[in-house]
C-alpha cells in the first residue's frame, strides 16, 4: 500500500513567502517516486503557485500525478493537471459556516484590536505597515498585523520583535478578550498563529487535521515547523502522531530536506 507524506510549507519547504529551491524540488522528485506527497498549508492557492512553482513548471518537476495540494488548511483541495491548470476538487465556505453577521462582527473585532496596537510603541507604532492586514480565503481569514505585503527587512523586523514579545499571542489574547465582552460565540471559532507573521481564524474543527479528509491518516506521514504551543501545525500534528505512520518536526528547510534523505530515501534503501 502507498503512503503520503504531508508537508506544511511555509518554514518547512519553502521559507516563509520565498519559492521553493531547486535542492528541495530535487529532494522532492525524487520523494515522488515512492510515496504521495500532499503540501497542506494556511496560505490560500495564489500564494502555493507563487512559491511552489517549480514543482510543476520548471525543468525539473515532480510526478504531477502524486501530488495534492491543500489550501486554507484543507478545507480546499486542488490536483495540477499541467504547468498551467488547476482542478479544484473540494472548496468549502467559512462566511457560510459561521454566517455573515459573526463574520462582519469578527472583522470589526480584530481591527478595534490592530487599531488599537498601531497606536502603541511596544506593538506596532515604531514597525512599517503595508495596511493590507486581513485576507480572506473562503474558508480561513489571515490576519496580519504588520501587513501581507511588506517586504523582507520589514518582515524580518516585525519578527524579531515577536520572538522577543509575544507580538501575536498578545494581540491575540487581546481579540479573545475583546470578543468575550461583546458575546461573541467563540466556541465556533478557532485561532492560531500562522508562519511568522500572522494569525488564522477559522471554524472549529477547520485546523489542518481537516486535510486528513482527503488521505488515508493510517497511512501518512506529516512534516511541519510550528508544532507546539498555538502553531497552526500543532493539531495535524499530533493526531499524525497518534493515528498515522509519524510526524516531525523541524526548525527550517534545511532540516526538511535532511530529514527527507535520512527517513525516507536513505532509509528506503536499506
Amino acid at each position: 500500500m502507498s503512503f503520503t507524506i504531508l508537508f506544511d510549507m511555509d518554514g518547512t519547504l519553502t521559507e516563509p513567502r520565498k519559492k521553493i529551491s531547486y535542492e528541495m524540488v530535487s529532494i522532492l522528485d525524487q520523494l515522488s517516486k515512492v510515496c504521495n506527497i500532499g503540501i497542506v498549508t494556511g496560505s490560500g492557492l495564489d500564494y502555493v503557485k507563487q512559491q511552489c512553482y517549480r514543482l510543476w513548471d520548471d525543468l525539473i518537476s515532480i510526478d504531477l500525478t502524486k501530488l495534492l495540494i491543500m489550501p486554507c488548511n484543507g478545507t480546499q483541495v486542488y490536483t495540477v493537471v499541467d504547468g498551467n491548470t488547476f482542478k479544484e476538487n473540494y472548496s468549502v465556505s467559512m462566511r457560510d459556516k459561521i454566517s455573515d453577521t459573526t463574520y462582519q462582527e469578527l472583522i470589526r473585532c480584530i481591527m478595534h484590536v490592530q487599531n488599537w496596537a498601531m497606536r502603541h510603541p511596544e506593538f506596532l507604532a515604531n514597525i512599517p505597515l503595508t495596511g493590507h492586514f486581513l485576507s480572506y480565503r473562503e474558508s480561513l481569514l489571515n490576519w496580519c498585523p504588520v501587513g501581507r505585503d511588506s517586504k523582507d527587512t520589514e518582515r524580518q523586523r516585525f519578527k524579531m520583535q515577536d520572538d522577543v514579545y509575544k507580538l501575536r499571542e498578545n494581540m491575540l489574547n487581546m481579540l479573545i478578550s475583546h470578543l468575550n465582552d461583546r458575546a461573541f460565540p467563540l466556541e465556533g471559532l478557532k485561532m492560531s498563529l500562522g508562519g511568522s507573521t500572522s494569525i488564522d481564524l477559522y471554524p472549529a474543527g477547520w485546523d489542518k487535521t481537516y486535510a486528513l479528509k482527503h488521505v488515508d491518516v493510517s497511512q501518512s506521514y506529516f512534516i511541519g515547523d510550528k508544532c507546539t504551543g498555538q502553531g497552526n501545525d500543532r493539531e495535524i500534528y499530533e493526531k499524525v502522531k497518534q493515528e498515522g505512520l509519524g510526524a516531525f518536526e523541524v526548525t527550517c528547510t534545511e532540516e526538511t530536506v535532511q530529514l527527507i534523505i535520512d527517513k525516507f530515501l536513505r532509509g528506503m534503501q536499506k
